[in-house]
């Protein structure tokens, strides 16, 4: 029904091309890479890595919080077993939700030994961290796009991922193939001008859309 489709990547433009449509098709690039861009050269790196990082292991951080990882026990157990292999490598920080405290409680389940529980934390605080970390476990959409913003490799906690160009580019890897391949770039994501790109666009088009609806 929209006059104008915005597209942060290759993969939704053909996508939009197999369902026949083609009209009104722009790429880009990923609004979220303007926004991770700012309010990650906000944070002050210096204090997050004094108050967040250890001093003998490399940072990871995890959230999780997604439904399919809490649809039965079995499942909650194996994703957490999987996160306890990763304290031997790395210092895990938690920003926990309360809804995922309470679906733990609720399936009998216990947090591993060696990650670090934290409160829910500030966007602009979370972007800080994704930049100072080597490793980020996620079951998010969203932060699989911000790790790769930030140039920091992903593991993604489920068993299919939307942003296949991640898995694709090196930068992230599913949970039960957990091995990242070389790494390049991801240029259909932009280059933190995506907003500007669509008031270019919507300023060049809009006066003929309205001109065909107005008649």
């Amino acid at each position: 029904m929209s006059d104008l489709l915005f597209c942060s990547t290759e993969t939704s433009v053909r996508n939009l091309a197999r369902e026949g449509i083609a009209r009104g098709v722009h790429m880009v690039g990923d609004i979220m890479y303007d926004v991770a861009l700012m309010h990650g050269a906000k944070a002050d790196r210096t204090a997050l890595k004094r108050l967040y990082a250890s001093d003998d292991r490399p940072l990871a951080l995890l959230t999780l919080h997604r439904a399919e990882n809490f649809g039965s026990a079995a499942r909650a157990a194996r994703v957490l077993d999987f996160v306890a292999r990763q304290t031997r490598t790395h210092d895990i920080l938690f920003p926990i939700h309360p809804g995922t405290r309470a679906k733990l409680a609720a399936l009998g389940l216990a947090i591993p030994d060696g990650v670090r529980v934290t409160d829910p934390l500030p966007y602009g605080t979370l972007q800080g961290l994704i930049g100072i970390a080597e490793l980020v476990l996620t079951d998010s959409g969203g932060l699989q796009k911000e790790a790769y913003f930030h140039r920091t490799p992903c593991i993604t906690l489920r068993d299919e991922t939307e942003w296949v160009e991640t898995i694709e580019a090196g930068w992230n890897a599913l949970w039960t193939a957990p091995v990242h391949g070389p790494r390049r770039e991801i240029p259909e994501y932009g280059t933190g001008d995506t907003a500007r790109r669509i008031l270019d666009v919507i300023r060049r088009e809009l006066p003929a859309i309205r001109a065909a609806r107005d008649p």
